[in-house]
């Protein structure tokens, strides 16, 4: 997917990415972001540094600085439409964040980091530009460090993917989502994602020379998987 079809996608519609409770759109909300600062293999008062890709309206940035209070996070965004509710919703963090924008999957960094981590970014990717972000992923990553992804993902079998997403509407439909904003996202599902297996990720990930790799974490065709550095 070309990085400017999926900006103008998300400047697009940034002005309500959080109009709704995130909780209504994502199932298992809270498991799904508690998920990614769980699976981070530091003590909680170490000083690490983190990479997030993607860093949106910085959901996940806001649980993973509460959750590691000496933490340094650089995060990467396409827009600034995005980028700008980041900042509002971080700016209790003062000097403990860098917010960048820029296409994470060509820019390069010179730092090394504890982690890196991604929420419902990695997704609007090609396969090869997965593969090859992968392995700049774990150039990135110090020894002992480990990249966490949570990202909607596809079924092996279509029928299967299928009903997944058949439930995930019926799951926003109970939560009382519009269904004008339901049409959106799904209109956006066909414009900008690009869902792949978390198998044929996983097998990638080693590829990239993770050692250990594995699924975190799954509700339908949403998924937390990753790997770490040895």
């Amino acid at each position: 997917m070309k990085p400017e079809k999926v900006k103008r996608h998300f400047q697009k519609w940034a002005g309500d990415y959080d109009s709704l409770h995130r909780e209504k759109i994502i199932p298992g909300f809270h498991d799904f972001y508690r998920t990614v600062t769980r699976m981070v293999p530091f003590e909680k008062n170490a000083r690490i540094n983190i990479l997030e890709l993607g860093t949106g309206t910085g959901t996940l940035t806001e649980m993973v600085l509460s959750s590691y209070p000496r933490a340094q996070l650089t995060g990467i965004d396409l827009t600034d439409e995005m980028l700008l509710q980041a900042e509002e919703k971080l700016k209790r963090f003062k000097n403990r964040f860098i917010l960048m924008r820029g296409d994470f999957s060509a820019i390069t960094l010179n730092s090394n980091f504890d982690a890196v981590i991604s929420s419902l970014s990695i997704h609007h990717l090609t396969p090869d530009s997965k593969k090859k972000l992968y392995k700049k992923i774990y150039k990135y990553l110090k020894k002992g460090g480990v990249f966490i992804n949570a990202d909607m993902v596809k079924s092996e079998s279509q029928s299967i993917h299928a009903l997944y997403m058949k439930l995930w509407k019926g799951f926003m439909r109970a939560g009382k989502v519009d269904e004008g904003y339901m049409k959106r996202r799904f209109e956006g599902v066909k414009k900008v994602d690009i869902y792949d297996t978390a198998e044929d990720q996983l097998v990638w990930l080693k590829k990239a020379g993770f050692e250990d790799v594995d699924v975190f974490w799954k509700y339908w065709n949403f998924a937390i998987f990753g790997g770490f550095k040895k």
